[in-house]
């Protein structure tokens, strides 16, 4: 019986081989890495993931183990080599710009991510790599209107804290600002690549972000989740004089979208 569970296990998996070839390829981590992402072992956290290119990321908890994996492995986001301007919107503890940092060697990021505790493993993912002076750090929520907003605080992964409407005790205070104000206020007239994963924010960030400043922005790489059907978002981003390039669901109303002017 246990080697029928193992034999099951490994055909449910089947379409993950290339993603394990990548993962093998990227990293000498990559039989513990895999075993965990898999469910067949877990890490023991915090781990440190180190890539053969010296990069390294260090992992908290299962979720971020999730995250590194559909960025570096699986290579759900794009990034073009020429990008000199990336906005690295919901940076977490900096998957993606560590991503992009090597995909876009002349560019500069400004990683945004306004959790305090996750800015401080963002920032320390930053110096760790020797980043400084490529990327630029904020502890700021991209949201429709700028001023205080609450995050959801407590016991939460990280990648599971949203902007809230009404605060609890347990809930952070953050800074919010529109996407414009802080492009305006960083001196970025236009932008290469804007990356957004920002738990559901994006449907009401986007739709009420003006035409001239989506129109400053050459191309959108996000994540889309629940909080709205994609349909309106995306016809809002093509009316703006975007198109739409890959979109890849994950679930009904959840997935990864490229738009390209």
């Amino acid at each position: 019986m246990p080697n029928l569970a193992r034999l099951r296990s490994v055909l449910d998996n089947l379409d993950r081989a290339p993603e394990i070839l990548e993962c093998r390829r990227l990293t000498s981590q990559w039989p513990a890495l895999t075993s965990a992402y898999l469910g067949v072992r877990e890490l023991s956290y915090p781990y440190l993931l180190r890539l053969n290119d010296y990069r390294s990321l260090q992992l908290h908890e299962p979720g971020d183990l999730v995250t590194a994996w559909v960025i570096f492995f699986r290579g759900e986001y794009q990034v073009d080599s020429s990008c000199r301007t990336i906005v690295d919107g919901g940076a977490n503890i900096g998957a993606f710009t560590l991503f992009a940092l090597a995909a876009a060697p002349e560019a500069k990021i400004w990683s945004l991510e306004p959790f305090p505790e996750t800015f401080h493993k963002l920032e320390l993912t930053i110096a760790r790599n020797n980043q400084v002076t490529r990327v630029s750090t904020h502890q700021v929520a991209l949201a429709p209107e700028s001023g205080t907003r609450h995050m959801a605080g407590g016991d939460l992964p990280s990648h599971k804290r949203v902007l809230v409407e009404e605060a609890s005790p347990q809930d952070v205070s953050v800074e919010a600002l529109p996407l414009g104000e802080f492009l305006d206020r960083e001196g970025l007239e236009t932008l290469d690549l804007l990356k957004l994963d920002i738990e559901g924010e994006e449907h009401p960030l986007l739709q009420d972000t003006p035409d001239e400043v989506l129109k400053r922005i050459g191309a959108l790489v996000m994540e889309y989740h629940p909080r709205a059907p994609k349909e309106p978002l995306f016809a809002r981003l093509i009316k703006s004089g975007f198109r739409l390039e890959h979109d890849r669901p994950i679930n009904e109303a959840c997935g990864i979208a490229h738009f390209r002017r």
